[in-house]
């Protein structure tokens, strides 16, 4: 018979475990991963920016697609509005839509 009994393993500062007898056990190695990298961005030249030329036919303006549509023609990014937005405002009578590069 032996004198030791089961004393449960400590972990250290360092991250070793320990027990009670002198020993000491290294935890294994945990293999960190990385993500990987984005390819690096085109060189190109970007794409001319089209432009929404947005004029309303009513003289008071007219609201559509959450924007005040005044009278006069106001430029617009093309971002500024997503792609069905940009069909209702062209489909609606009371509107003159022209696209611009």
């Amino acid at each position: 018979m032996s004198d030791e009994t089961n004393v449960p393993a400590t972990t250290t500062a360092t991250g070793a475990l320990s027990t009670s007898s002198s020993e000491t056990v290294a935890k294994p190695a945990v293999k960190k991963t990385t993500k990987p990298k984005a390819p690096p961005a085109s060189k190109a030249e970007p794409a001319a920016k089209m432009v929404l030329r947005i004029t309303a036919k009513p003289k008071t303006g007219f609201r559509r697609c959450g924007v005040h549509h005044p009278a006069e023609p106001i430029d617009y990014p093309a971002d500024a509005f997503d792609a069905t937005q940009i069909l209702i405002l062209k489909d609606d009578p009371s509107l003159v839509v022209e696209e611009l590069s």
